[in-house]
């Protein structure tokens, strides 16, 4: 359930277009990975952050795998 959800107390992410649902679902599935709250507002900047904080992660492994071969 998406954070404003719990301000509201119900899930209004089950009333809204499909689009929605998954931007908001992949949204908070990153947001799980890299921890921190950035707080976009429409569909457009969710997908744009959920793909930029996921590019993140990516180098962010790439940097620990490197660092543990060195090791």
């Amino acid at each position: 359930m998406p954070p404003l959800d719990y301000i509201y107390g119900e899930a209004m992410i089950y009333d809204n277009d499909f689009k929605y649902q998954y931007f908001e679902s992949m949204y908070q599935a990153v947001l799980m990975l890299g921890g921190n709250e950035i707080g976009p507002v429409s569909e457009i900047e969710k997908a744009f952050v959920a793909l930029i904080m996921l590019a993140g992660n990516i180098i962010n492994a790439n940097i620990f795998g490197e660092m543990a071969v060195l090791v």
